[in-house]
């Protein structure tokens, strides 16, 4: 279970071209040569990436925007730079899997870890293999959307997504066939309900457990079987029938070893269902024979629950049996902060970036503590490095800019807050 910094509310995939927060190059306009350059490149890759979603044979031309996309990060990373090559490695097809879902993955890490470009990974995930990140990446989205559409939290779930078009999603299934055998076909039928829940036609992708059971019951594929159940329960927790998924999300919980996206699947369907204790409790009793996962779910609910305390305790408990998991490490350093306990999560996360340098997440917040203590030049430096790494872009640059104007630099803040609203438009 990563570690989520803020939340999001649209599946970018096949949706309208909208910019979400960017991957920024690690350096601001001041740093970067002429202002337009790297979204001329992007100009062009979304050109190749049309004309390849007409080819019978997409993969050439996908390439080819494949270095547009990379040209464009070389001067400027941006989110919608690494959702774009993302795009274009599915469209290359199958032999690029692995390039595809790590510009996926990028492209989340340039949005704090929330839920955009989650759909990405799903699906670069799924055509990889890679059922348990497919299935976590939903578990995101579906969590973000719950929460931000809940009546308590005083807003309204994002509307009906505008296709970018079923030609760039017909061009990657070209690219990307499945085998002819039974399993193929057993993952074929999942991958309809994918794209019909990308598209947001949650009714359609409710029987799909059913149908999936109904046509492969007499096959041992048990992590299929567990994936059309965990897109089933994401779907009833999106069409309000919370109950049902609440279900599908304990019986998720009994499989030994649970996957990692569990614990936040049942604490969605409790939450939706006001009963967010029970949930936790469910978690807890799994904790015996599934510590890591479980325990650094009970953390990640009891945080969500206001309850850093409580989920720093769990947290300690857990590092003490897994001493340097980098994920308990940095949730302790994020529950530390937020205790306003800055000596040792400073601490921390020093320790933990002399041996990762290239955590863009904790020099984030590394850089949010030096913010508190008014240390403005070590958190620039810190924002500095997590804007090259592509973490948190908007967020990071926007911070930034905060910290420029703080020493004065005027100029630099004007830039950086130029280039943040840069990385919200679309490129034509």
């Amino acid at each position: 279970m990563s570690v989520r910094t803020s939340p999001g509310i649209a599946f970018i995939f096949l949706s309208a071209p909208v910019c979400h927060a960017a991957p920024s190059s690690g350096v601001s306009a001041a740093r970067t040569g002429p202002a337009g350059n790297w979204r001329a490149c992007l100009s062009r890759a979304n050109v190749l990436l049309k004309k390849a979603a007409t080819e019978a044979n997409p993969q050439s031309t996908a390439l080819l925007a494949v270095k547009e996309c990379r040209d464009s990060l070389a001067q400027q990373k941006s989110p919608l730079g690494c959702e774009m090559l993302a795009i274009a490695w599915l469209m290359a097809g199958s032999a690029h899997n692995k390039e595809a879902l790590q510009a996926s993955r990028d492209a989340v890490d340039a949005n704090s870890g929330g839920s955009d470009s989650q759909d990405l990974v799903a699906l670069a995930a799924f055509l990889g293999g890679d059922l348990t990140s497919s299935r976590e990446a939903l578990v995101h989205y579906t969590g973000d959307e719950v929460r931000i559409s809940h009546p308590e939290s005083h807003t309204i779930i994002a509307g009906a997504l505008t296709q970018r078009g079923p030609q760039e999603l017909a061009a990657i299934l070209r690219a990307n066939p499945l085998p002819g055998d039974r399993r193929g076909q057993a993952r074929a039928l999942l991958l309809k309900g994918l794209i019909d829940f990308f598209n947001k036609r949650y009714n359609a992708v409710i029987p799909l457990h059913r149908h999936f059971n109904e046509r492969f019951a007499r096959q041992n594929f048990p992590a299929e079987n567990d994936f059309a159940l965990n897109l089933t329960a994401c779907a009833e927790l999106l069409t309000m029938r919370a109950d049902k998924a609440r279900v599908a999300a304990v019986e998720l919980l009994s499989r030994q070893p649970v996957d990692p996206s569990t614990p936040m699947l049942v604490d969605t369907a409790y939450f939706a269902l006001s009963r967010r204790e029970e949930g936790l409790r469910l978690v807890q009793e799994r904790e015996a024979t599934n510590s890591r996962v479980c325990k650094l779910g009970r953390a990640w609910v009891l945080d969500e629950m206001s309850q850093p305390k409580e989920a720093l305790d769990v947290l300690n408990a857990l590092a003490l049996a897994l001493p340097g998991d980098a994920e308990v490490t940095l949730q302790q350093a994020r529950m530390e902060a937020e205790l306003n306990l800055n000596k040792p999560a400073l601490d921390r996360l020093n320790r933990f970036l002399a041996g990762h340098p290239k955590s863009g997440q904790a020099y984030i917040l590394r850089a949010q503590i030096y913010v508190q203590k008014k240390e403005w030049p070590r958190a620039l430096a810190d924002l500095n490095r997590a804007v090259d790494l592509g973490y948190g872009l908007v967020k990071a640059v926007r911070a930034r800019s905060a910290c420029y104007a703080a020493l004065g630099h005027n100029v630099q803040a004007q830039n950086d807050m130029n280039l943040a609203e840069s990385f919200m438009q679309w490129v034509h």
